[in-house]
């Protein structure tokens, strides 16, 4: 082994660690504006996918979160009504009829979710 490939390794190796911390300090700092961030784009795709224009592909995409997830909306269901958009039957389980505000899932939110990928993604950064 070269005699200047050791200090460099861990000169190396410092510089990672470093970078790891660092990403640990910003992740606690702005982890308030990570669920924000999730929520207002999960709201704004609600709107994309179920509004007048509807993008069949932002449509499935929700659909596949709120189904998978069994949950509805960026909160719960009344994200619906507050964005004047009526539920969508994906938010309900067959056996439901008519998908309402009161018969919807009101499990946790996909913006928790997206909060708990976030975690994830975090905790197998630090491994």
């Amino acid at each position: 082994m070269c005699p200047l490939a050791f200090p460099q390794f861990i000169v190396f190796l410092v510089i990672l660690m470093i970078l790891e911390i660092s990403m640990m300090v910003l992740a606690f700092v702005y982890r308030d504006q990570g669920e924000d961030s999730a929520r207002d784009g999960i709201r704004k795709a609600m709107v994309k996918a179920y509004g007048s224009g509807a993008d069949t592909k932002t449509k499935k995409a929700l659909d596949k979160l709120q189904s998978e997830f069994k949950c509805c909306g960026s909160t719960n269901a009344t994200d619906y009504k507050v964005a004047n958009l009526a539920v969508p039957p994906v938010c309900c389980s067959d056996t439901v009829t008519v998908c309402r505000e009161d018969t919807a899932y009101m499990k946790v939110h996909i913006s928790a979710h997206a909060e708990n990928m976030i975690r994830m993604n975090h905790s197998m950064l630090m491994c």
